[in-house]
């Protein structure tokens, strides 16, 4: 397939629900722990080509407030993981001027972990060529929950509450809302990611396991993306 894309309206966020690390490794006869090593490098080849074809806003679901339901073991790896990510793909930001932002509750989060994302989103704080968004212990229910919240113990007065107000309360105030949501491995569902900010997204579903995704998807993305007549409610 050619990587030539010839669009005007390229979208300004793309968000991706990174999903079929264990389907992908289980059908390989491999470990787990191997699909998501491949789906780290998935998500470096999507950086990439976003970088490449310009694309400014990339938020990656990487684990959610219901992934702590898994088994201990699992998610002391993918904890170690994200982990090594984050220090692994410090310089390659830093080269590239990515922009590294972590939505989600720090809290529940491993000390070394929360110290290693606190550290990139500073040095990377003025960066604009890209900018990339990891959901990590995120959940769009506990973020509205913690929106109105916050709205509260601020007492702002309902008449000056609006989607403003709450938009600039959720953990994605710094990000456009995204354009489409892509979804990997054939799972046509949401599951609860971005429900507040994907009200006029389009929605994409991919058939191939996150480890397998490339360029070569991307440009498909693109593809499928310049096809969509967005009308937003207009005729």
């Amino acid at each position: 397939m050619s990587n030539i894309v010839d669009f005007s309206d390229v979208p300004r966020h793309l968000a991706f629900i990174m999903d079929g690390n264990g389907r992908w490794a289980r059908e390989r006869g491999l470990a787990r722990a191997v699909g998501h090593r491949r789906g780290a490098r998935a998500a470096r080849n999507v950086v990439e080509a976003a970088l490449k074809y310009g694309i400014p806003h990339i938020t990656l679901f990487a684990f959610s407030t219901e992934n702590f339901n898994r088994p201990a073991s699992e998610v002391s790896f993918l904890m170690r993981l994200c982990t090594r990510s984050v220090k692994k793909y410090a310089k390659f930001f830093m080269e590239n001027g990515i922009k590294f932002l972590m939505i989600g509750d720090m809290d529940r989060l491993p000390c070394e972990l929360q110290l290693a994302i606190n550290q990139l989103c500073d040095a990377t704080s003025s960066f604009t060529k890209l900018t990339l968004a990891v959901a990590i212990n995120y959940g769009a229910r506990a973020e509205i929950a913690n929106a109105v919240k916050k709205i509260v113990r601020k007492r702002i007065p309902e008449s000056d509450i609006s989607w403003e107000t709450v938009a600039d309360h959720l953990y994605t105030r710094e990000l456009p809302d995204p354009d489409m949501v892509i979804r990997t491995s054939g799972e046509k569902r949401l599951s609860n990611f971005l429900l507040m900010q994907v009200a006029y997204a389009e929605l994409y579903f991919v058939d191939k396991y996150w480890p397998d995704v490339d360029e070569e998807t991307f440009v498909e993305v693109l593809r499928e993306y310049a096809k969509r007549n967005r009308r937003m409610g207009k005729l």
